[in-house]
């Protein structure tokens, strides 16, 4: 029977009985009998010759145990400073504490009363004479302060030397006689009573009064003089500035002038190359929402002559004052006869927050415009009234060729008038593109059928009708042939 550690140390693994080699595998735990009765044997601690006096039972749990705990085993002290610095004196575990009591190595708390830093054992002196809270005393007045208090008890001890405040005295005296000594100092400042004079104590028995006083005048005549002379000094200067002020002044003005007659002429020649750019000019197009862009097109659309412009284009949101000034600059009264009105054959009013007010105020205008083909009003905000002022005006003549109401507010009201317009003409070839509106399907078909019925059997007519995107049922087939019409159901739209 071997122990297992034993075995390990082994180096060769062979019997020590039989001499025969074998492999740590074929180690094996020894019977249960066996066992036991190792369990029953006795033996001392390893440290029996030290003075331990403990019988332990054969049993490597019960050996641990007691290793772990006697007192006879030496330990390291393991102490450790808050640098890092470890002990490693190794003493038995029963004086342990006696050992730590005495370690250079365990950290000890300061005595200062106020200090809480912790130092090791063998700092301790060191950090004392460092340590902020150390109470020391002075050897003037024998007072007790802490050493961070040093620098001002030194400040207001009263057994320190102190120089006399009075400028010229200079003696050393103690902070608690400074008082005293200051009431009887030579060099204190005091003031004559008679001419009010200040000088120190000791030259009061030398002074005189009226010396002083012609001193004093003196000094003040000189310094009023000198004062005088400044005073016209400044004065010459002053008027030396003024001269030069309105010599700049007026030489400014001068310059001014010139300037807006620079201004003026560059605004002249600006405007005549404008005007004679204008003839060359086939369209006039306004989308920005400045100021300035909005005169410069009212400015062309004014000046302009019987050669041009064709088109108009306004877009963006416009108010009822801008419509205003565009028609006055249609209606431009300094044009002398009608030859020379703006022979405009298309206008167009896009997304320029056009309703029926603004139609009354563009009606005038577009009715003296006896060659307009094309007019648009999309995506604004017209409705059946403003229809109605248009065709009584007469807006949607015969010689309209192309007219555009899309995405408006137009009901069925207003496409009855405008149907009805068009079926009183006796030539018509035009499209008409109401698509967008408040137009109900039961309106479209009331309408055309109307339309049919007015049309007749003329074969003068090419008109296209857009509706736009409705879902409606056209007349029957025969009779749309029997007119010559065709019918887009995806599109919605009508060509008589």
């Amino acid at each position: 029977v071997l122990f297992r550690s034993c075995v390990v140390s082994i180096p060769t693994h062979t019997c020590p009985v039989c001499r025969q080699s074998f492999e740590q595998s074929q180690v094996k735990a020894p019977h249960r009998l066996v066992r036991q009765h190792l369990d029953g044997l006795k033996l001392c601690c390893v440290r029996h010759k030290d003075g331990c006096q403990q019988i332990l039972p054969l049993s490597q749990a019960a050996v641990n145990e007691h290793q772990g705990q006697c007192t006879f085993a030496k330990v390291e002290c393991g102490a450790v400073t808050p640098q890092g610095e470890r002990c490693e004196v190794l003493v038995r575990r029963s004086d342990l504490g006696v050992h730590r009591t005495t370690c250079l190595y365990v950290n000890i708390g300061c005595t200062n009363t106020g200090c809480e830093e912790f130092v090791a054992r063998k700092d301790k002196h060191k950090h004392s004479l460092n340590c902020l809270w150390e109470v020391l005393s002075c050897q003037l007045c024998d007072a007790t302060f802490n050493r961070k208090d040093t620098m001002s008890h030194g400040d207001s001890c009263p057994e320190a030397l102190v120089i006399c405040p009075h400028r010229g005295c200079g003696t050393n005296v103690k902070r608690k006689d400074v008082v005293v000594h200051c009431q009887g100092c030579g060099f204190k400042t005091i003031q004559c009573d008679r001419c009010g004079t200040e000088l120190i104590q000791n030259d009061l028995n030398r002074h005189d009064c009226v010396t002083c006083l012609k001193h004093q005048n003196d000094v003040l005549r000189n310094t009023v003089e000198m004062v005088c002379a400044q005073v016209a000094m400044v004065v010459q200067q002053n008027e030396q500035q003024q001269h030069t002020i309105n010599s700049l002044t007026q030489k400014f003005a001068t310059l001014d002038c010139e300037q807006k007659r620079l201004v003026e002429g560059d605004a002249i020649r600006e405007h005549m190359s404008e005007l004679a750019g204008l003839s060359h000019r086939t369209s006039l197009q306004l989308s920005g929402n400045s100021q300035t862009e909005f005169a410069l097109f009212l400015r062309r659309l004014v000046y302009c002559n019987k050669s041009s412009p064709e088109n108009l284009e306004v877009s963006n949101h416009r108010s009822l004052d801008d419509i205003r000034a565009i028609v006055n600059a249609i209606m431009n009264p300094t044009r002398i006869s009608a030859r020379e009105r703006i022979p405009l054959q298309s206008v167009t009013f896009t997304n320029a927050n056009i309703d029926d007010d603004s139609i009354q105020i563009l009606v005038p205008a577009l009715v003296g415009l006896k060659s307009l083909r094309k007019l648009s009003f999309s995506n604004n905000y017209i409705t059946t009234h403003g229809v109605q002022m248009l065709a009584d005006a007469g807006v949607l003549s015969n010689g309209l060729a192309y007219l555009n109401l899309s995405r408006n507010k137009i009901d069925d009201l207003g496409l009855e008038i405008i149907a009805s317009l068009l079926s009183s003409f006796q030539f018509l070839e035009a499209v008409v593109d109401l698509s967008g509106n408040a137009i109900s399907p039961d309106g479209v078909r009331t309408c055309m059928k109307a339309m049919l019925k007015g049309f007749g059997g003329r074969s003068c007519c090419q008109l296209k009708f857009i509706l736009g995107g409705m879902d409606l049922t056209a007349p029957s087939t025969s009779e749309l042939r029997k007119h010559g019409i065709r019918f887009d159901r995806v599109q919605s739209v009508f060509t008589f």
